[in-house]
């Protein structure tokens, strides 16, 4: 059983300590120098997405609503497999109820602390493929696959100015529209691309 929070950081608010460990300067109304207002000190009042601690603060907000709101069993389920926002529930027995029982538990385990998740996903479920931990997962035949992306046109401004290819049969003619270079070679070797 997969699952992700919903708006995880948005409601996992930081700390006395931490908010004095984490402040900035703003200016209060704009941003940018040519505006004359004062600089004032600033800090966030929930973790932020994209900041380096945000994940781990996450896994330990849940791994906390574990220990206190669910039993023994789903504690230990959940702990072992908690990445930022995302969970696993993962089973070796194929009951499907027994499974279910433990998304329940943990489901209402983690509504007690405030923290909800957004939908679960049960592996052989007929359901659409999703992103989980940058990988793409597909419930029906139970097996994750890499998230490519290919792109050899121009980079203006830090983004590729054309479309992706998304399929094998329209290589040759993405080849035409977008030639590959020495540099792209080069760097398509490199791993960089």
């Amino acid at each position: 059983a997969f699952s992700d929070i919903s708006t995880a950081y948005h409601k996992i608010r930081s700390s006395q300590k931490d908010k004095a460990l984490r402040r900035i300067w703003v200016k209060p109304t704009r941003f940018g120098s040519e505006f004359q207002e004062p600089w004032v000190k600033a800090h966030a009042c929930t973790a932020q997405f994209g900041d380096k601690l945000a994940g781990a603060f996450c896994a330990l907000a849940i791994e906390d609503c574990a220990n206190r709101f669910m039993s023994p069993t789903s504690c230990q389920l959940l702990k072992r497999d908690i990445m930022m926002d995302d969970v696993l529930l993962g089973l070796w027995d194929k009951d499907d109820n027994l499974i279910r029982e433990f998304a329940q538990d943990v489901d209402d385990g983690l509504n007690k602390g405030n923290l909800s998740v957004k939908e679960w996903v049960f592996s052989g479920e007929d359901k659409p493929t999703f992103k989980y931990l940058s990988y793409l997962y597909h419930p029906l035949s139970d097996c994750f696959s890499p998230k490519v992306r290919i792109n050899w046109s121009k980079i203006k401004r830090g983004a590729r100015v054309g479309e992706d290819l998304l399929k094998i049969e329209d290589l040759k003619e993405y080849c035409q529209k977008y030639p590959l270079t020495k540099r792209a070679v080069a760097s398509l070797v490199m791993g960089m691309v």
